[in-house]
């Protein structure tokens, strides 16, 4: 039979597009593979963690929850293109009032959705790593944290020893890691609300090689920062109650290049200094401060940007703009109205 040139021209089009169908079911296989865990207790999590796949995701029904447990989340298998997430059954549908805590290891895992409200804070209350296990390219996303309380046992022992009982809320270890659309409300112990902790990513791996210049790149960036209650000043531990730490003095010469960017702080008052900066090459953009008794501190580390931030005191006693040490920063664009610097 002879076939007309239409012909064979159509018989390769549909050769063609069956061979890049093919191609594409078998390059997505893993999208179809991909698995949903539900469960009903938040504590079952841990056990699950080690056999999840790239790509699936755990889901916590709705409810209220009251365990004060320190739950694990570090599967190893999450990919740049499939995740591994940790969510509410619908957003802020799942409630912890016991004040539960995290620990995210592993790389690419998602953690979204929960409400924290009450309960008992701890030190580093959700930190991005599980032991040595640090997390990296990992996200707290559309998460709030309420009113976590000191326990009555801490009161009383701080009441004899003129201290204040430090919590950590977020803690960021290992590289790339992110928190984004969230709030935190209500804080009223010491402790960086936020700490981005370096000492993990500077110290020698061996006696061979050194990390101490590797770049951290972590996002602090959208969240709601409101109400840090202003820590009495003569209380041990009271002058490590920033809203967001950067480091340490010690390490102020890692290459940090840390993110903070379109947050939204009100009140958030802990110490004279809402944002320390103590590392290099961070970046401060577009953040707004409203009534926050403190300032933008560049205390060490080289090579920050400030730029486009807002600063309104409104006439409240101690607001503050930036105050500005060490060297190389690029200072733009801020403004700076009704704040009143004798701080307190």
């Amino acid at each position: 039979m002879k076939i007309t040139q239409t012909k064979y021209t159509l018989f390769k089009g549909f050769l063609f597009k069956t061979c890049i169908f093919t191609l594409i079911f078998f390059c997505n296989y893993n999208v179809f593979s991909q698995t949903t865990h539900n469960i009903d207790d938040p504590e079952d999590l841990t056990a699950l963690s080690s056999t999840l796949a790239a790509g699936d995701t755990v889901i916590l029904a709705d409810g209220t929850y009251n365990s004060e447990e320190r739950i694990k989340f570090s599967p190893t298998t999450g990919t740049a293109t499939s995740p591994i997430t940790f969510k509410s059954a619908t957003p802020g549908g799942v409630k912890f009032t016991g004040g539960l805590k995290m620990s995210i290891g592993g790389d690419y895992v998602v953690i979204d959705g929960f409400h924290w409200q009450g309960g008992f804070g701890a030190s580093n209350f959700i930190e991005f790593r599980d032991g040595f296990d640090y997390a990296n390219y990992s996200t707290i996303q559309n998460c709030a944290i309420d009113g976590l309380a000191i326990h009555p046992d801490d009161v009383a022992d701080d009441i004899l020893d003129g201290s204040i009982t430090k919590h950590r809320w977020i803690v960021l270890y290992g590289t790339y890691n992110t928190v984004i659309n969230c709030s935190f409300m209500n804080k009223a112990s010491a402790g960086a609300l936020v700490l981005v902790e370096l000492q993990y990513n500077a110290s020698p791996d061996d006696d061979v090689t050194n990390t101490r210049c590797d770049i951290v790149g972590h996002t602090i960036s959208n969240n709601y920062f409101y109400k840090y209650e202003k820590i009495d000043a003569t209380l041990s531990n009271s002058g490590d109650s920033e809203t967001i730490r950067i480091g340490t003095s010690e390490y102020q010469n890692v290459d940090s290049s840390t993110t903070v960017s379109d947050n939204y702080f009100v009140e958030a008052d802990g110490e004279n200094e809402i944002i320390t900066n103590k590392s290099k090459n961070n970046t401060y953009t577009n953040n707004t401060f409203r009534r926050c008794r403190g300032s933008l501190v560049l205390r060490h580390g080289s090579d920050a940007t400030v730029d486009g931030n807002y600063f309104l005191g409104e006439d409240v006693d101690g607001t503050g703009g930036i105050r500005i040490t060490d060297s190389n920063h690029t200072i733009t664009n801020n403004y700076i109205q009704d704040c009143i610097t004798g701080y307190i």
